[in-house]
């Protein structure tokens, strides 16, 4: 090689160092301005408002799975694996031990034993808890109910699953738990219906609403249709240019003229927005769900308590600073990772989500006054739970710390004793 050629190659190398360390700099530059408003925005220093944003690179993604696809129930999840700190056992629920063994005998039920079952969403499942399963509202409360009960023995299986609401505890409950001799079921739920009756089309992509369809119900329909689905995902590189096109409209959601014209069509679609026009309270989806279980319960002498759950920032007198900082972080996040225009707005958001629970307070009363007269069935709204509290109990607007659950499994302790 001669020299001519060695300094057009050092040349090139020159070139292709000035590109890299510019790109570079550009993605240093967007990570600090999205820092820079993030912290602005919600009143965070520099530094924990970057340690929010660096947790939304990919890399850093959660581990907390949604769960696999199930014919019955839609969404189960995996046996034998982990969903954030929690241990799944090989029958598919989260135990009440850092081992993840599932209670002696099961599925048979030992003889005296009192069977009970927690259905919910992530709350329950205990997602956001860095010390396992042992401080989960199951594990506290089978503790807590042994040790108050004399002779009785107690064992709690937690069913809880993220994004679990009132259909999936309905279909659950009729799919499986039904032929597991349950003595008491127990429900804790709300947020997550609230949530999905607040922006369920928005995020699924759609232009309408789906009665009692979720995140796995979208994805299989979309699967056996044969329909294009395009996800709005992060790249590994360029993150936060990608982030920051975002931010400022350059890059949006695909709405797929296909796949809305297929959805359009489906005929529960149409009947969906029928009936949701048709009712003047928002609550009457929440509300079959869970009357139909009370209703079996109640014909099959199986005790039912069903929990209206509490969320932060709703009825509570006095929020620490550490709390509100969580709370901070999980919208920033939520926000820039989700794209979705509802989050941009937190005061408007939480308007929206707080009308759908007050809706559901009414219908927990109504539920409460329809059973007043059976031994077997209860209704409590346990918004109210945390209000004089000056501790920190949310990890994030709807997850509890182990504190947290520990108060929640005592008030259900309490009921059931």
């Amino acid at each position: 090689m001669n020299i001519g050629q060695r300094k057009y190659l050092s040349k090139i190398d020159q070139y292709f160092l000035i590109v890299v360390f510019t790109l570079l700099l550009a993605e240093v530059f967007c990570f600090s301005y999205l820092t820079y408003k993030h912290a602005t925005k919600n009143q965070m220093d520099f530094l924990s408002a970057s340690q929010g944003m660096i947790k939304l690179h990919p890399a850093n993604a959660s581990r907390t799975t949604f769960g696999i696809y199930d014919p019955l129930t839609t969404t189960r999840l995996e046996p034998n694996s982990k969903s954030s700190s929690l241990t799944i056992n090989k029958f598919g629920f989260i135990s009440n031990d850092k081992e993840g063994t599932a209670p002696e005998s099961f599925p048979d039920k030992k003889k005296g034993v009192t069977r009970i079952f927690m259905l919910g969403g992530s709350s329950l499942a205990g997602n956001r808890l860095e010390s396992g399963n042992q401080d989960t509202i199951s594990a506290q409360l089978e503790k807590t109910l042994n040790n108050s009960s004399g002779n009785e023995e107690y064992e709690v299986l937690n069913f809880g699953i993220s994004g679990g609401w009132s259909f999936y505890g309905l279909r659950k409950f009729f799919a499986e738990i039904i032929y597991l001799k349950p003595d008491i079921i127990i429900t804790l739920d709300g947020w997550n219906d609230a949530v999905s009756n607040v922006f369920e089309g928005e995020r699924n992509n759609i232009n309408g609403q789906m009665i009692n369809w979720g995140y796995m119900d979208y994805k299989f329909f979309d699967f056996m249709n044969n329909i294009e689905t395009k996800y709005d995902n992060p790249p590994y590189i360029f993150t936060y240019s990608y982030y920051l096109l975002k931010h400022f409209g350059f890059i949006q959601k695909k709405k797929l003229i296909t796949r809305q014209d297929t959805y359009r069509k489906h005929h529960w679609l149409m009947q969906s927005e029928h009936l949701i026009k048709s009712n003047t309270q928002k609550s009457f989806i929440f509300e079959k769900n869970i009357d139909a279980i009370a209703s079996y319960c109640n014909n099959n002498n199986i005790k039912f308590i069903s929990y209206l759950q509490p969320f932060a920032e709703y009825k509570r007198k006095y929020m620490p600073a550490e709390e509100q900082e969580l709370l901070d972080e999980f919208y920033g996040f939520v926000i820039l990772s989700d794209g979705g225009e509802i989050f941009r707005n937190r005061q408007k958001y939480l308007e929206k989500v707080i009308s759908v629970y007050k809706s559901y307070e009414i219908l927990y009363a109504n539920l409460e006054k329809k059973y007043i007269r059976s031994k077997n069935t209860r209704f409590f709204d346990i918004t109210s739970l945390f209000s004089n509290l000056d501790s920190v109990i949310y990890f994030d607007v709807v997850h509890y710390t182990p504190d947290a659950n520990k108060l929640i499994a005592k008030r259900i302790a309490k009921d059931i004793l």
